[in-house]
């Protein structure tokens, strides 16, 4: 990962950040509906708090300070540390993947596109 850059919980963000935030977040619940969904580079999981709601979620992030911040969540989130570019689960082991603000900061966008592909099961 080249930059690290997320919302943080305790920190202020322009309000019309954080709605875009949030609203990304709100358009991908609709394809996490009744399936096992991974929020890849997760961040503090504000996000995966939200897709939650849909079905069952694994939040995967390679910072272990955003992680350790996402550990406060209520109720908790199944949380992984991991590397979008090499992911480490099955082959097929996700209804739907979500990651947002994600391929700009990777050295190896193409890696990232593959590992999504071989998670998500066909028709995710």
């Amino acid at each position: 990962m080249l930059v690290r850059e997320r919302i943080h919980a305790d920190t202020w963000v322009p309000p019309w950040l954080r709605f875009q935030h949030v609203a990304r977040y709100e358009w991908a619940r609709r394809y996490c509906r009744g399936t096992l969904a991974l929020d890849a580079a997760c961040g503090i999981g504000y996000g995966s708090i939200l897709l939650r709601a849909q079905g069952a979620m694994v939040s995967l992030d390679i910072a272990i300070e955003a992680l350790a911040e996402a550990r406060v969540a209520t109720p908790p989130l199944r949380l992984v540390r991991g590397d979008t570019t090499r992911l480490p689960f099955k082959s097929g082991s996700f209804g739907a993947f979500v990651s947002f603000e994600t391929i700009e900061h990777l050295d190896d966008d193409n890696a990232y596109a593959a590992e999504a592909r071989r998670v998500v099961q066909t028709g995710g």
